[in-house]
């Protein structure tokens, strides 16, 4: 009879070698585990993409009050661009928010 795994390495190591009955017992352990996993994979996207889109609207701002003082051509499009930077992120944002 093969030996029961007991800690998550062992659990590791029999999946990759493909020692299925001894991780049998262990699966509703492995599938906690996976579910936490994802958990925080999921807080942590949503935290990312809210921090990246602060740091796209805080370079708009600054991108548009440089070119309402210099007026230059330049940092018009750097506006522009920072701009619709922003927006894209923001649409995707709200399609990834609506599902």
């Amino acid at each position: 009879m093969e030996p029961v795994a007991t800690n998550w390495q062992t659990i590791f190591l029999a999946i990759m070698t493909g020692l299925s009955a001894t991780v049998t017992c262990c699966m509703p352990v492995l599938i906690i585990i996976l579910a936490k996993v994802k958990t925080t994979s999921d807080a942590t996207h949503v935290l990312v993409n809210s921090r990246m889109g602060d740091q796209l609207r805080l370079s708009m701002i600054q991108a548009k009050r440089l070119w309402l003082m210099t007026k230059d051509d330049d940092d018009k499009k750097a506006f522009e661009l920072a701009e619709r930077l922003y927006n894209e992120h923001q649409e995707r944002q709200n399609t990834l928010d609506a599902i």
